[in-house]
């Protein structure tokens, strides 16, 4: 989990090929944003929306716990904490140019 964040998150290499890596096709994220996605697809979107309004955002994971096995799948819950500075607009609004933690 923390490699697979790190890579699509925190290196700013193949955000794609990072997710086809680490993600199953059927991949749901309930993510911070109160959104829930299904797929890499949706994924990726919200990713790359995520960067274009936080261009230098990081996420520092503070805890990760999973539950599960390999035939069932596993559930993954990760605190973590974002940096960044919001450039462009963001499901919180236009940008503001401020950091925001």
């Amino acid at each position: 989990v923390i490699r697979s964040t790190d890579e699509v998150w925190n290196l700013r290499g193949d955000v794609t090929a990072a997710i086809d890596k680490y993600f199953h096709d059927d991949y749901v994220n309930a993510g911070s944003w109160g959104r829930r996605g299904i797929g890499k697809k949706a994924l990726h979107d919200a990713v790359l929306a995520e960067m274009r309004a936080f261009p230098d955002i990081q996420i520092h994971i503070t805890d990760c716990v999973c539950k599960g096995n390999d035939i069932a799948g596993y559930k993954c819950a990760m605190p973590d904490i974002l940096d960044g500075t919001n450039m462009g607009p963001s499901a919180y609004g236009p940008a503001t140019g401020k950091y925001a933690r």
